[in-house]
């Protein structure tokens, strides 16, 4: 067993890890229930019993941010974000498209990561602040805080594949002198 596939097992085997992904999920999940919901009873309340609940729109956006960013941070976890890649298609070197990919999540680590400190800082000032939706006088931190989340998520799985794929590539460069 090589180290990458150690790396994963203890990871995965980590009850927090397990207990955060799991986390994601099932607010995921609520939330493009609720979602769904919402948008169904505003248009039957706006159209149909011409009656409006005034303040939905604010209360389903919070909602939906929650789930777009939750769903990003899955998205990462599990390598489905979009992503222009066009090197890893010329890259046909098993050891060079390993580093790549590990650089690449380094990268995105790091990037998530600088966006993650200005978010807490973003979220502390509007805490601080007391700025609240113009409709439901939600605090304005509430919504902001699914960036937080999600680009902290961000930065944990994108550091887990970085940290993953630099060990397939010390992996693979083992296997390599060894059959040498």
């Amino acid at each position: 067993m090589g180290l990458a596939e150690r790396f994963e097992r203890a990871v995965n085997r980590n009850i927090l890890w397990r207990f955060f992904l799991n986390a994601e999920t099932t607010i995921s999940v609520g939330c493009a229930i609720v979602g769904v919901l919402g948008v169904c009873y505003n248009v039957i309340t706006r159209y149909i019993l011409h009656k409006n609940f005034f303040g939905m729109d604010d209360l389903l956006a919070i909602v939906m941010i929650y789930m777009y960013f939750l769903g990003c941070a899955f998205a990462s976890y599990d390598r489905q974000q979009i992503k222009a890649d066009i090197l890893s298609s010329f890259v046909k070197n098993p050891f060079k498209s390993s580093v790549l990919r590990a650089f690449q999540e380094v990268f995105s680590a790091a990037v998530c990561g600088l966006y993650t400190v200005w978010l807490a800082e973003y979220v502390y000032f509007n805490f601080e602040a007391g700025s609240v939706t113009s409709v439901l006088k939600c605090p304005q931190w509430v919504p902001q805080a699914s960036l937080l989340i999600g680009f902290f998520f961000m930065t944990v799985y994108h550091s887990y594949n970085g940290i993953f794929d630099t060990l397939s590539a010390i992996d693979i460069s083992r296997e390599r002198k060894g059959a040498s």
